[in-house]
């Protein structure tokens, strides 16, 4: 799955065939403040996403406002997520081929905890180690692992295509510690994280 932020869509890409094989366009429908700021060209939108079961998804909106919005067809019910709620690993997201049109059926606003910890969703990844503040940190080795991940396909002579299919990423030494960490221990923002319903 590619999430972009303009046009706000996302798009399935069979791995196979590398080709798109879905096309989501994401809307949110109103005139409130999170409808024009999703809207809006310089605005920030999706950061992340969950398949959430049921052909639903689930998309971080990183700031200005920050919220979790779940789309989904027009007319479907909200179906929301709870902690270990996404689609298992291997099974299949139920979508046809084509072009869609999902529109927000929830969104949901961060708490007064989350929204002092996390100035916008890119912050979710990091945490503080004394007074000494990891997440931009992280951010740029996660930057950095992608690049160097191209520089070894390319260096084996695979073809660029490969970025999609591969299972071996270049990371150094903080981001493999960070995922180890979160492999054996949930981050501690995440297992503080509580959401106030908002608008739909």
């Amino acid at each position: 799955m590619l999430l972009q932020e303009n046009p706000q869509r996302a798009e399935l890409i069979d791995l196979k065939s590398l080709e798109a094989v879905a096309l989501i366009d994401l809307v949110v429908e109103g005139r409130d403040n999170i409808a024009r700021a999703w809207r809006d060209p310089k605005g920030s939108r999706g950061e992340g996403a969950v398949f959430p079961p049921g052909g639903h998804l689930l998309v971080a909106k990183e700031k200005k406002p920050a919220v979790l919005i779940e789309f989904g067809p027009p007319h479907s019910r909200s179906r929301g997520l709870v902690r270990g709620g996404a689609l298992a690993d291997g099974k299949r997201w139920s979508i046809r081929r084509g072009r869609h049109r999902f529109v927000a059926l929830a969104i949901w606003l961060p708490d007064k905890t989350l929204a002092k910890t996390c100035a916008d969703f890119s912050d979710l990844v990091g945490f503080n180690v004394g007074n000494w503040p990891t997440g931009a940190l992280l951010a740029g080795a996660a930057t950095e692992s992608f690049a160097r991940t191209m520089l070894a396909l390319l260096d084996e002579g695979r073809p660029f295509t490969d970025a999609l299919t591969t299972r071996r990423f270049m990371m150094n030494p903080p981001l493999m510690s960070f995922i180890a960490f979160t492999d054996s221990m949930m981050s501690p923002v995440m297992s503080a994280m509580c959401w106030t319903p908002g608008p739909p």
